[in-house]
């Protein structure tokens, strides 16, 4: 069970996920949009969350012809992070990006203008089109559904999960209702200081958590 909790740790830094929350952060007063984002995120996570379990539990996808569990979902995501990490410790990301057009003739992002808007609807939509689930949250369904819990106990996890994978959002939102306009600076200190160490942290996540599940997947295969 500690590794479904740990792999949520590893899918709070999702890229996606942590640039829409900084995105918001930005804005003048973002708590509104900050909450239309987070239960936005949240729905479309719990729901797609179970609609895995309920199909993989259907199906038995995870199972290998002799009973055992299937390690191949394990391989092939591990194999995605890790490439994924080593691509941007090259820095071929940026190489890429570096041959399209400058910012200012690409205009901003989908998401910069989405969550710019200052709409709670628009940033419910970008909740719902950005948190789907990602190569973290796959890996800890995988775990969930071979482990022998009760429903109840799926229940848990699956929202144990969710909190902790959206605690980026949570955080500020809890010092906005706790302590109003003294949370700002604190909140803005934070959001330069995740966007100074983004890249890194996303690297490292990456990097561990991919050579994690390739060992696991490699030692039951």
């Amino acid at each position: 069970m500690a590794q479904i909790f740990l792999l949520a740790l590893a899918a709070a830094t999702f890229p996606v996920l942590l640039a829409a929350v900084l995105v918001v952060l930005t804005l003048p007063e973002p708590e509104g949009q900050l909450a239309a984002l987070l239960a936005g995120g949240m729905t479309v996570s719990l729901i797609s969350g179970t609609a895995i379990l309920v199909v993989l539990d259907a199906a038995g996808v995870l199972q290998s012809s002799g009973g055992s569990t299937n390690p191949a979902v394990d391989i092939v995501l591990g194999a995605i992070a890790v490439l994924a990490g080593l691509v941007m410790l090259a820095g071929l990301d940026r190489r890429l990006a570096a041959r399209r057009p400058a910012p200012a003739e690409r205009g901003p992002s989908w998401t910069e203008r989405t969550l710019g808007r200052g709409s709670r609807k628009l940033a419910f939509l970008a909740g719902v089109v950005l948190c789907l689930p990602n190569i973290y949250y796959l890996a800890a369904l995988k775990d969930m559904s071979i482990g022998d819990y009760s429903t109840t106990t799926l229940v848990l996890l699956l929202l144990a999960f969710n909190l902790i994978m959206f605690i980026s959002a949570e955080l500020p939102l809890a010092g906005f209702a706790l302590a109003g306009d003294r949370t700002r600076p604190v909140v803005a200190r934070l959001g330069n200081s995740i966007r100074a160490h983004q890249r890194q942290v996303i690297i490292a996540m990456a990097l561990v958590f991919g050579t994690y599940l390739l060992i696991k997947g490699l030692a039951g295969s």
